[in-house]
């Protein structure tokens, strides 16, 4: 819970070296589900795996520094209704690269560059170098009092490190975020204020053509099912070009073909785990979501889920109540 207004700030650490090695990724799980976003970790190193997590409530932000070894992580469908976020998060690398992956894409995240996305979006992560990084949680509330809009429709790469200026807004508000981890907190809500001034900048520097971006992620939502949806198409519905579509999408890390196909993976993940669509076969499956073929949508699941549909709908089945 993010702390009320005119409470004093709440610090809190977690270390995973409290833990005996065969919990340690169980343990920080379920922390991070309470304290951040809900997850499911894999660790490169089993049982070796260890990180800390640092954090600092305030009354409209929790801003945490968290470090540790190599793992992946995922937030898929159990993690959201499981932990729903309600509100953003904002990634900032301070050492290390990584990517970020989502249903329209991959992105690569290191220092001076990090991302800003709806926490109730899925998304994976590989952190094979490990993590040393800033993570914003950002209630619905303050989210709409910085940038105007109670969400962020798609996960949106920030440019934080501007060389040609030492104050710029992504590198200070990192600092001063970091510095009051790591070395306490001091000036009150004076400083809470700065620091959610600087982010509402980074934040709003990050939005142009948003609306577009929003308004063809909807006609994706609404049209993904038809094996016909084109760029072409999108950018008919929206009243612009398809290369100026194309052109606004990349800059938010994003194209066609990949939104679509993730539309239609999750619509088709959805159908498995639906115990009243267990009578349709895989083929019906694949053309309920938008697939040509069943061939294409066997290949391209595996590929994103890392099972077959058809064994995927199995194990969904035994995991249900009463299975």
């Amino acid at each position: 819970m993010i702390a009320s207004a005119g409470d004093p700030p709440v610090r809190a650490r977690f270390s995973t070296d409290a833990a005996p090695p065969a919990r340690r990724v169980e343990d920080w799980e379920a922390y991070h589900a309470a304290a951040l976003v809900g997850l499911r970790t894999v660790s490169a190193g089993g049982a070796a795996f260890r990180a800390v997590t640092s954090t600092l409530d305030l009354p409209q932000v929790r801003i945490a520094k968290v470090t540790g070894t190599p793992h992946s992580v995922r937030r898929g469908p159990a993690e959201i209704a499981g932990h729903p976020a309600s509100g953003a998060l904002v990634y900032l690398p301070l050492r290390g690269a990584s990517t970020f992956a989502h249903r329209g894409g991959q992105l690569t995240l290191g220092p001076g560059r990090g991302i800003v996305v709806d926490g109730d979006t899925a998304f994976a992560r590989s952190l094979g170098a490990g993590v040393d990084e800033l993570v914003v949680r950002l209630p619905r509330r303050t989210l709409t009092d910085l940038t105007g809009g109670s969400s962020w429709p798609t996960p949106t790469v920030l440019d934080l490190d501007d060389s040609a200026s030492p104050t710029a807004p992504g590198r200070a508000f990192a600092e001063v975020a970091e510095g009051l981890i790591d070395r306490g907190l001091g000036g009150g809500a004076p400083l809470e204020g700065r620091l959610l001034d600087l982010l509402g900048s980074v934040l709003t520097a990050a939005a142009p053509g948003g609306g577009i971006v929003e308004e063809a992620l909807t006609v994706i939502a609404d049209h993904h099912r038809e094996p016909d949806l084109s760029a072409a198409r999108i950018a008919g519905h929206l009243g612009v070009s398809e290369r100026q579509l194309t052109r606004i999408l990349a800059e938010a890390g994003l194209s066609v073909p990949r939104a679509v196909l993730g539309a239609r993976l999750d619509t088709a993940a959805g159908l498995l785990a639906d115990p009243h669509a267990a009578g349709l076969s895989m083929a019906e499956v694949a053309a309920s979501s938008g697939f040509r073929s069943a061939a294409q949508f066997s290949r391209t699941y595996r590929d994103r889920f890392g099972i077959p549909p058809l064994r995927h709908r199995r194990q969904l089945s035994a995991e249900l109540p009463g299975s």
